[in-house]
């Protein structure tokens, strides 16, 4: 390879690197490129922490959103750093389960990705951006009375289930970005376009004289666009949006991520399966809600609870979440009960089934050990007929 071959390899080779996103366990990315998908884990590579995605990298650069849901349970008697959901495939992100008093939580700030209780960090987030809404989402918790509390997280519930919302956001989402996905999506075509043929046929210091300042001056727009789009959804959040627009500004690779910087969290502390049911099509959506259903409903074990009291704070956020699930499945024409229906035996064999999981065993199998350890479930008899009707 020439040495201006070598030089655009590597502007290439950074640019995928910008393009790599590493998520936490416990949250659903829906991505639209190059079609619209759910992952409730990485097909490239994780571990107990997260796991790395990847942006699509050409224009016009798809959607990139991680959708969350709270991920503290909530409960009379405080609040728990964990919840009931398993959503990953492999199990709940590596936190260990603290119960902190509501007066205690009031003091929540963040730093950084970090969510701190006092000295003690209570969560670490996907991104400051994360970190800050949680933090202000327990100040402001901690300092209700406790009925107020308990009416303002009924109603939070419900509204992490709020389809209407949800499908206005979306296009709400859309028109915001367009703007920054056009200039990025030129800025695209001049640097891996334009800018590469301009050095091959004329060499690198009369190109660069006049190809460098196009390509800074989009990337300072961009970054102005980013902290005015950040100022209207996070108006809290100044430091972090100046920090990130100066990375945009200065670096053209980033900026072609810009939208994508902008945009992923605009969705996170909503249920996923209610923002698949918006964003998927409908047949990939219910099976996503299916699965969300029977891990709320079956959780996987052991529960992260130490403690009596704390696990009646995650059950109490369990039922709850359960019972606004249930009411925006029957929102959106599904009956959840179906979800909860025994598979179709695949198997003569198979006589058990993780309620969880719908994986099927014999019936020397006690307990699945995907879900670990949860309890099987005997097989109906019709369940084994559709299987002999299928043969």
């Amino acid at each position: 390879m020439t040495e201006r071959q070598q030089l655009l390899a590597l502007a290439g080779l950074l640019y995928v690197a910008e393009c790599i996103r590493w998520v936490r366990r416990g949250a659903v990315v829906l991505a639209a490129a190059p079609e619209r998908r759910a992952w409730r884990r990485s097909p490239l590579m994780g571990n107990e922490h997260g796991d790395a995605f990847i942006g699509w990298p050409l224009p016009p650069f798809g959607e990139f959103l991680v959708v969350r849901g709270r991920p503290f349970s909530a409960g009379e008697g405080g609040v728990v750093t964990a919840t009931a959901t398993s959503i990953h495939a492999a199990g709940r992100p590596v936190q260990p389960a603290r119960l902190w008093s509501w007066q205690h939580a009031a003091t929540a700030t963040s730093a950084g990705d970090k969510v701190m209780v006092g000295r003690d960090v209570a969560w670490t987030a996907d991104s400051p951006f994360e970190a800050s809404q949680l933090a202000a989402w327990l100040a402001r918790m901690g300092g209700l009375g406790a009925e107020e509390r308990e009416a303002a997280l009924a109603r939070e519930a419900a509204d992490a289930f709020d389809g209407a919302g949800i499908r206005t956001r979306l296009v709400e989402w859309r028109a915001t970005l367009r703007p920054l996905r056009r200039v990025q999506a030129g800025l695209f075509a001049w640097l891996f376009g334009i800018l590469p043929a301009a050095v091959w046929w004329w060499g690198w210091f009369p190109t660069l004289a006049w190809a460098v300042p196009p390509v800074f001056g989009a990337s300072v727009w961009l970054s102005g666009r980013f902290r005015r789009v950040m100022a209207g959804w996070q108006p809290e959040e100044r430091d972090e949006r100046s920090r990130v627009g100066l990375m945009l500004a200065l670096s053209p690779l980033t900026a072609l991520r810009a939208s994508e910087l902008a945009g992923r969290t605009r969705f996170a502390w909503f249920h996923p399966a209610a923002v698949g049911a918006a964003y998927l099509p409908k047949t990939d959506a219910e099976a996503l809600a299916a699965a969300l259903w029977r891990d709320l409903a079956h959780p996987r074990q052991p529960l992260p609870a130490t403690d009596r009291e704390m696990a009646t704070v995650v059950e109490a956020e369990q039922l709850r979440m359960l019972a606004a699930m249930g009411e925006w499945a029957q929102r959106e024409g599904w009956d959840p009960t179906t979800w909860d229906q025994p598979p179709v035996a695949a198997e003569a064999l198979h006589e058990r089934y993780c309620p969880r999981c719908h994986a099927q065993f014999t019936a020397r199998a006690e307990s699945c050990g995907e879900c670990g350890g949860l309890g099987l479930v005997a097989l109906p008899s019709n369940a084994k007929s559709r299987h002999l009707a299928k043969e």
